[in-house]
This record gives C-alpha cells, sequence and structure tokens, in this order.
C-alpha cells in the first residue's frame, strides 16, 4: 500500500523527538504497527481465497467436462436436428 511506504519513509528519517510530544510518538508508532498488522492479515486472506478460487474453479472445469462427454454420448449423431420452417399466410382478398 502506498500510504505503508509514506509512513516507512517516515519513520525512517531521523527526527529528534520533541519531549512534550512523546506519547504521540507512541502512538504514531503503534498505529503504525497495527496497520502492518491489518495489510498482512489482508494479505494473507486473499491468498487463502486465491487458492479456494482455483480448487473451485478446477472443480467446475472438470464438472462442465463430464457433462459435455455426457450429452455427446447421449447425442445420436444420425439423426438430423430440427429445421425451422418459416410458412407466410396470404389471406384471401390481398392480391
Amino acid at each position: 500500500m502506498p500510504s505503508l511506504e509514506i509512513l516507512d519513509r517516515f519513520e525512517s528519517t531521523p527526527q529528534a523527538p520533541t519531549t512534550s510530544r512523546p506519547s504521540a510518538l507512541a502512538e504514531f508508532q503503534s498505529r503504525l504497527q497495527a496497520a502492518r498488522l491489518r495489510e498482512q492479515s489482508h494479505e494473507a486472506r486473499f491468498e487463502a481465497w486465491q487458492r479456494r478460487w482455483a480448487d473451485a474453479k478446477g472443480q467446475l472445469i472438470q464438472r462442465l467436462d463430464a457433462i459435455d462427454e455426457q450429452l455427446a454420448r447421449m447425442s445420436d449423431s444420425s439423426r438430423t436436428s430440427p429445421k425451422l420452417t418459416i410458412v407466410r399466410h396470404e389471406s384471401f382478398g390481398h392480391d
């Protein structure tokens, strides 16, 4: 995440902590650590989701292939498929 990169650069920049704001620095570091942990958690969940989807995708492909094979066996190649015929009806009296 770009925001964490900015925070990393800010954290690595040498700064002299002021004596009046040590709690703000500690709070900032605590929030930074929490954000990093959340990011790691989100990445782990996303990777788990990708693995599950890859497994499900493989199962779907196998099922569709099996259905295609069954349909191919069920079809009778000697039978012709139905044909659509359009009939025009001309009413009497309209020449």
